[in-house]
C-alpha cells in the first residue's frame, strides 16, 4: 500500500483560506461602533494608566502596537470626540503631551474587557478543555514564527517577495 503523500502547498491555501475567512468573521466594530484600532489604543491607554497611575504619550502608544504615530492619533482624535479619552501636557515635559481615559472612558473599557472575557470563556466551553488546550499549544507554537516572517518578509507592489530583516542584501531585491 502506498503512503499518503502531504500536500504543504494544499494545506498552505487551506491555512491562508482559514486565516482570511477568520480575519473576515472577526473585524467588526463593536456595537458602540468603536473600531478595533481604537479598542486597542484604548486598552494601551487603560493597561499604563493602571501601572503606572499616569497618562501616556501617543509615541509610546505607537510603539507597543507598532503602528505609526499618526494613525495612533486619528484615533485619539475619534476617541476624544466621543469623550472616552483627553489629552494633558505632560508636566515633566512640556513639550509633550500625556493621553488619558476619561471616567466614561475607563468604564467603556472595562465593559469591552469584560465582554472580551465572556467571548473567550464562550469559546472555551465550545471547544471543550482538550481542544481548547490544543488551539492554545498551536497558536503559542506559532506565534514566533508569523512575528518572525512579519519581521523579514516584505512583498512590492506586484505581490512578489523581496528580500528583508535576515534576507536583506545591499539593496532589496525579488528573492
Amino acid at each position: 500500500m502506498e503512503e499518503e503523500r502531504w500536500d504543504a502547498r494544499a494545506e498552505a491555501r487551506e491555512l491562508m483560506s482559514v486565516f482570511q475567512e477568520f480575519k473576515r468573521g472577526t473585524r467588526r466594530p463593536s456595537a458602540d461602533g468603536m473600531k478595533p484600532g481604537e479598542m486597542a489604543v484604548m486598552g494601551t491607554v487603560a493597561h499604563h494608566h493602571v501601572e503606572t497611575g499616569e497618562g501616556i504619550r501617543i509615541s509610546e502608544i505607537a510603539k507597543i502596537l507598532k503602528i505609526a504615530n499618526p494613525t495612533v492619533t486619528q484615533f485619539i482624535n475619534g476617541l476624544e470626540k466621543t469623550g472616552w479619552v483627553y489629552r494633558v501636557m505632560d508636566a515633566q515635559d512640556r513639550r509633550s503631551v500625556l493621553v488619558s481615559l476619561t471616567e466614561e472612558g475607563m468604564a467603556q473599557y472595562r465593559r469591552f474587557e469584560a465582554g472580551m472575557t465572556q467571548l473567550f470563556r464562550n469559546l472555551a466551553e465550545f471547544l471543550g478543555p482538550e481542544d481548547a488546550g490544543h488551539l492554545i499549544r498551536i497558536m503559542r507554537k506559532t506565534l514566533p514564527f508569523m512575528k518572525q516572517m512579519q519581521e523579514e518578509m516584505r512583498f512590492d507592489q506586484d505581490g512578489k517577495q523581496v528580500c528583508h530583516g535576515s534576507q536583506a542584501k545591499e539593496t532589496e531585491t525579488t528573492c
